[in-house]
């Protein structure tokens, strides 16, 4: 997978009216025009997806949550609870309950052979304990049990596994940042999937250097619901898009950087 970079330079999307249009097709320097297009309008047809997320996760966390944004919550959670907060929230009990019998189980990955040499079965041996042992430096087991509560409260659970400065890192990621086109996924198999996710400027400086003062000057907000502040400063908004492959030579990734981009 190629992995190639675009800076949105005036920090906004394009219209609406492009939508849908093929990015990893589109000529060099326009990559992030055809992708943010097709993601603002993934983005409007998938509203009432982020509403029922939205209403499950009141739900469970038996509070008026605006969204999943830390301002949109954090504000609600604390430090004044509403007085019509339920008393017995059986829905958080429920999935507290199946996430401590379920969730604490620790599937291991084994490597066999069939009709191996010894040599063989040693080197599967091996590899299943350079497995375990990468699980347990990215807490696998504990991301999953995250991840399986996400799932038990919104519409999936996602753990993202990538490399990065050629080691393997695992990321508990919300499903609510990941975006597919529901024709293109209705087979379980979308050929496009999108990620939206804040990152500090600082760590994307670093692995980006030849962008930096695009990556400084961005604003760095998706959304407009979101008041600035110090916080909201040291991050900036990030797309990773990915590609099937359509033909010989034709799987792609890309980064881009977006200083707007409405999530909801």
């Amino acid at each position: 997978m190629a992995d190639r970079v675009k800076v949105n330079p005036n920090g906004s999307t394009s219209s609406i009216a492009g939508a849908m249009e093929k990015w990893w097709d589109a000529k060099e320097g326009k990559v992030y025009e055809a992708a943010f297009s097709t993601i603002e309008q993934l983005q409007a047809s998938s509203s009432d997806r982020f509403k029922r997320n939205i209403t499950n996760l009141r739900l469970y966390g038996n509070a008026d949550i605006d969204g999943f944004f830390p301002q949109q919550y954090t504000n609600v959670l604390a430090p004044n609870l509403p007085d019509a907060r339920i008393k017995y929230n059986i829905i958080s009990s429920t999935v507290d309950t199946v996430i401590s019998k379920i969730g604490k189980m620790k599937p291991r990955i084994s490597y066999l052979t069939t009709g191996g040499r010894w040599d063989e079965q040693q080197r599967a041996r091996n590899l299943t304990k350079w497995t375990d042992g990468v699980f347990t430096k990215n807490d696998v087991y504990g991301i999953h049990q995250l991840m399986f509560r996400d799932a038990s409260i919104m519409d999936s659970g996602v753990i993202k596994h990538y490399i990065k400065d050629g080691k393997i890192v695992s990321e508990r990621i919300l499903s609510t940042e990941i975006i597919v086109d529901r024709m293109d996924s209705m087979y379980g198999k979308p050929a496009c999937i999108y990620h939206l996710k804040y990152m500090r400027r600082d760590d994307l400086i670093a692995s980006y250097p030849e962008f930096k003062s695009q990556i400084l000057v961005s604003q760095g907000k998706y959304t407009q619901d979101i008041t600035a502040n110090d916080q909201m400063d040291a991050h900036i908004a990030v797309v990773e898009a990915w590609h099937l492959e359509s033909g010989p030579g034709r799987e792609m990734g890309v980064t881009l950087f977006a200083s707007k981009v409405r999530i909801s």
